[in-house]
C-alpha cells in the first residue's frame, strides 16, 4: 500500500463533549473534573463565537465544552481518541448531577467525498466510560457563500441538522 497520506482521504471533521444539564456553574463541573473546557458559559450569558468575538445571542442554559485538539482532516478515530486522553485523566464523571447529559458531537464536512469512518472498540468503550453518548452530523455545503440575495444564482447554501430528542 505504501505511505499515504490518510489525512487527504478523510473530510474536515470537529469533535466536541459537550456537558450540560449539569446546573448553573460550569465552574463547578471544571472543578469536579480536573478538566480545563475549551469553552463554557452560565444561562443567559453571550454566546462566544469560535474565533473569541461574543455573539449576539444568549445561552438558554448552561453549558460545558472541550474540543478535540486534533488536525480536521484526522480520522474519527484520531478526533475521539484526542478526546477521550482528556477525558481519561479524570474518574469523577459519575459524580456528575443526576441527569447531566453527556455526548460527543461529531461534525463532519464531507468536501465531495463520503468515505466510511471507524471507531476502534476502546474508543466506544471509552465514551462509554463517562457515559457519553455519540452524536454525528454531516453538514453539506452547496455552491458558494450565502446570499442574501435569494435571486442570487451564484449563492450556495448550507444545511445544518438539528439533533430532536
Amino acid at each position: 500500500m505504501g505511505n499515504v497520506d490518510e489525512s487527504l482521504e478523510n473530510p474536515a471533521m470537529y469533535f466536541t463533549l459537550s456537558i450540560e444539564n449539569f446546573g448553573a456553574d460550569p465552574d463547578d463541573v471544571t472543578r469536579l473534573l480536573g478538566i480545563q473546557p475549551t469553552a463554557s458559559g452560565r444561562g443567559g450569558d453571550y454566546r462566544v463565537c469560535d474565533d473569541g468575538r461574543r455573539s449576539t445571542t444568549r445561552l438558554a442554559a448552561a453549558m460545558w465544552k472541550l474540543t478535540a485538539a486534533t488536525d480536521p482532516h484526522a480520522s474519527m478515530s484520531q478526533h475521539i481518541k484526542a478526546l477521550m486522553d482528556v477525558t481519561s485523566r479524570s474518574n469523577t464523571f459519575d459524580q456528575l448531577p443526576q441527569g447531566t447529559t453527556l455526548r460527543v458531537f461529531g461534525t463532519i464536512i464531507p468536501e465531495g467525498r463520503n468515505p466510511y469512518h471507524r471507531i476502534p472498540p476502546e474508543m466506544l468503550a471509552e465514551m462509554g466510560r463517562i457515559g457519553a453518548e455519540l452524536v454525528l452530523a454531516n453538514i453539506r455545503i452547496t455552491g458558494g457563500p450565502p446570499s442574501e440575495d435569494k435571486s442570487d444564482s451564484k449563492s450556495g447554501t448550507i444545511e445544518l441538522p438539528y439533533l430532536t430528542e
